[in-house]
């Protein structure tokens, strides 16, 4: 119930100017069950030769290394959050 209050939130506050990760499409999408057909994929390049974990985890570093994710109070957090999960 709460992402679509905290997606007009986002929204807001990128209207006037303050950066954030994600925007009020992204929080969204959160709420719903999507489901990909990944097929098509794995027959064109083969199964994924790494898991969905370190995959993310990998972007995650290149975001930090190339300057997208700013490393503040939020982001660590992030990271903290991830490391636990």
């Amino acid at each position: 119930w709460a992402l679509p209050i905290l997606a007009d939130v986002f929204n807001h506050l990128r209207a006037r100017g303050v950066t954030l990760p994600v925007d009020g499409d992204q929080t969204r999408l959160g709420a719903r069950d999507i489901m990909f057909d990944y097929s098509k994929a794995w027959n064109a390049f083969g199964k994924p030769q790494i898991t969905m974990r370190q995959s993310v985890e990998a972007t995650y570093r290149w975001y930090v290394q190339h300057g997208y994710v700013k490393r503040d109070v939020a982001s660590q957090i992030i990271d903290l959050i991830g490391r636990w999960w």
